[in-house]
Parts: C-alpha cells; sequence; structure tokens
C-alpha cells in the first residue's frame, strides 16, 4: 500500500518481497502468491535492487510453500546474477541457504554441494554467526541425504548454537 501510495515503483520488489514472506509466514498463501504475481521482474531494463528482492522472493516463498520448481527457478536466475554482479557481501543478500535446500528438495545435492561449497569461504570469514547457521542447515542436510546422518546432525547442533547467542538473526 505504501507503494501504491506514493509512487516508488524503484522500491516495490523490495516491499513486496517483505509482504510475500510476511504474509507466507504468517500462512496467508494466497496473499503471499498476489504479492509474488506482482514483483516479477526480469527484463533487462530492471534494476539490481529490483532483480534481487524479486528473485529472493519468488525462492523463499515457493521453498517454505514447497514449491520446488518455482524456487530452484529463482535460485537459478539469483545465481546467474551473482555470477556477472558482485552482489555477495555477507548477509546482506543471503539466499544460498534457500536455493540449496529447493535443490534438494529436487533431489539436486550434488548441485547444492557446490553452491553451499561456493560461498562457504565468503560467509564464515564474516564472523555472522547468523548466517553460519543458515548456512548450516542446508550442509547438514546435504550430509544427511549423503548417508552421514550424524555428521549432519552434528552440523544442526552447530546452528542451533551458533542462533542461540544471536539478538537479531539474519
Amino acid at each position: 500500500a505504501t507503494g501504491d501510495r506514493t509512487g516508488t515503483p524503484l522500491l516495490e520488489p523490495v516491499l513486496l518481497w517483505t509482504g510475500a514472506q510476511v504474509a507466507g509466514l504468517s500462512g496467508h498463501a494466497e496473499l503471499s502468491r498476489h504479492y509474488l504475481s506482482r514483483m516479477n521482474v526480469t527484463n533487462s531494463d530492471s534494476f539490481m535492487i529490483q532483480k534481487l528482492p524479486s528473485a529472493m522472493g519468488r525462492m523463499i516463498v515457493s521453498t517454505m510453500m514447497s514449491d520446488t520448481r518455482t524456487a530452484a527457478l529463482a535460485g537459478e536466475q539469483l545465481a546467474s546474477i551473482a555470477y556477472t554482479t558482485d552482489t555477495q557481501q555477507p548477509g546482506f543478500w543471503a539466499w544460498e541457504d534457500m536455493y540449496a535446500v529447493s535443490l534438494i528438495r529436487s533431489g539436486r545435492v550434488d548441485t547444492a554441494a557446490l553452491v553451499m561449497e561456493e560461498n562457504l569461504e565468503r560467509h564464515n570469514a564474516s564472523g555472522i554467526l547468523s548466517l553460519r547457521a543458515r548456512n548450516l542447515v542446508p550442509r547438514a542436510n546435504i550430509e544427511i541425504q549423503r548417508g552421514a546422518t550424524a555428521r549432519g546432525v552434528k552440523m544442526l547442533s552447530e546452528a542451533v548454537d551458533a542462533i542461540t547467542s544471536v539478538n537479531m538473526p539474519a
């Protein structure tokens, strides 16, 4: 409503991304889908501040709703953006964990592992505990999928330990 009232189309994807996530987390799937339908920014004239939230919103909400295909497509769009533009400030545009989850759910465990390996060094070096916790979850699931259940469960415990002391997690 704020975006509509103030005429700020540049920021609409950011506002709609937030609305879609809040609606999705609150169990309002239809409202979440409505917000997502309004922010499909894929043309070459769109600004990065529009493209990233649009793809992230689609991926995160689709993952929450178990729409693996849509989540993976949005993750692929994010990966494509990240390979051509430096958007990788740790903790700012955290999305790799959700992309890896969608890949794991679609049976692409090895691809998910590559996604997580590529961002591991950069994110761990940042020292952001909530980001570490976020990234440990898909890495743990990869280990479990590969049969290393004890290692995966240990990683999940590490994620809980990392997030426990954080006042405002990512």
